[in-house]
């Protein structure tokens, strides 16, 4: 409501009410039940039409289906053929058995964090034992050689045991477990 000068709206007045209904100029005309509801918000929440049979084979992908819903004949997830898939296989087993401890085969997988772990923590390690030693003229050194040595063998033993995990599983299997489903140990 305008005040008497047309000078803006006069918030003190009451209106009918009739007078504060806003709706959008591109509004339908709707029936006086649903008057309080928007438009698009009567169209978001009617149900869907029952799918038939035609229209879910001819639709793969439909936007507004739930993504907790099984999907109608869907076509297996590929990143890699069969036959790159064994090789990718083999080589993912060698490094990991003759260059493991530096996460070689965690970095050819595409797994760049547990890699870096184990390369921080092998290379790391071997370099603050260095100059821990050198810092306390070699006293540092009765303790973290033998310290490093466990953690060292450790890395080897997870890295052998992951190489040949790598190398007696399946192709199927290895592409699942390591190249899909992108699994960090064994």
């Amino acid at each position: 409501m305008t005040n008497p000068e047309n000078e803006g709206v006069n918030l003190n007045k009451t209106a009918p009410a009739n007078d504060l209904r806003i709706d959008p100029p591109h509004a339908p005309q709707v029936p006086p039940h649903q008057q309080d509801v928007p438009s698009w918000i009567d169209e978001a929440t009617r149900p869907a039409a029952p799918r038939t049979p035609e229209t879910q084979s001819q639709a793969y992908f439909n936007p507004r289906q739930p993504s907790g819903e099984a999907t109608i004949n869907p076509e297996p997830l590929r990143i890699t053929q069969a036959g790159d898939i064994s090789s990718r296989k083999l080589v993912a087993g060698l490094l990991a058995i003759f260059l493991g401890t530096l996460g070689a085969h965690k970095f050819y997988l595409g797994r760049t964090t547990p890699g870096l772990m184990m390369l921080l923590v092998n290379i790391g390690g071997w370099f603050l034992t260095g100059v821990l030693s050198i810092v306390t003229f070699g006293i540092g050194a009765l303790v973290l050689v033998p310290l490093m040595t466990l953690v060292f063998t450790a890395l080897c033993i997870v890295s052998i045991i992951e190489g040949v995990v790598y190398l007696t599983r399946s192709d199927e299997e290895f592409n699942q477990t390591y190249l899909v489903g992108r699994k960090d140990w064994f």
